[in-house]
């Protein structure tokens, strides 16, 4: 089977669970921090992780943060599984089996919407 995670949209993030180039389950997660739990739910009765044979993520457009937690859930269940991880990007708003198991590309490079924006801006001082 294949996990594939979707986290472009700031308010939710789509996983959908195929088995061949067949959809099997789809569950959207609303809050990020939830998203183990719910990918966990979308392989009870399936098996388990144990029958994941890979893992992939879109990679680009979407929030810096809801890119950046995608990656790192698919990175690590990849290397706890033992299987692997891959990026790839959905045309429209929902993923199409063919892209999905067309994911092929190693994922090493994340492409975000805009530029990430994770420091604080120095604060200018008055002299």
């Amino acid at each position: 089977m294949t996990l594939a995670i979707d986290p472009r949209d700031p308010g939710r993030t789509r996983l959908v669970l195929m088995d061949g180039r067949r959809i099997v389950a789809t569950r959207d997660v609303a809050d990020k921090d939830g998203m183990l739990a719910a990918v966990e739910k979308i392989l009870a009765g399936r098996g388990g992780a144990g029958k994941l044979k890979r893992i992939g993520v879109v990679t680009g457009g979407g929030s810096f943060s809801g890119v950046r937690q995608g990656v790192v859930i698919a990175r690590a269940m990849a290397f706890c599984l033992g299987i692997p991880a891959r990026a790839f990007r959905w045309r429209g708003e929902e993923p199409t089996a063919a892209e999905i198991a067309s994911a092929g590309a190693p994922l090493t490079r994340v492409a975000y919407a805009g530029t990430p924006n994770i420091t604080m801006p120095k604060r200018r001082t008055r002299r």
